[in-house]
């Protein structure tokens, strides 16, 4: 996975669609997806500059809002 981060980072482009699925998944799959998505966001926050590290916060933020509302035992 960690080779995966290299190549988005290095693609603008690509890096924001990969990132966009990535916040999706990670703000409303299972526990188990959720943790995998979070260890991949934290290491293209590592390799991003700050513009794209600031604009996949902000998003993993608003995704983060938006389901908060759908949270239940199962999802946790």
């Amino acid at each position: 996975m960690a080779k995966s981060c290299h190549f988005a980072a290095a693609f603008p482009k690509v890096l924001r669609q990969w990132a966009k699925l990535l916040v999706e998944v990670w703000a409303t799959c299972e526990i188990k997806i959720k943790v995998r998505a979070f260890n991949v966001i934290s290491r293209v926050l590592v390799l991003v500059g700050q513009e794209e590290a600031t604009w996949l916060l902000r998003r993993a933020y608003v995704c983060f809002v938006e389901n908060a509302k759908h949270v239940s035992w199962r999802n946790y």
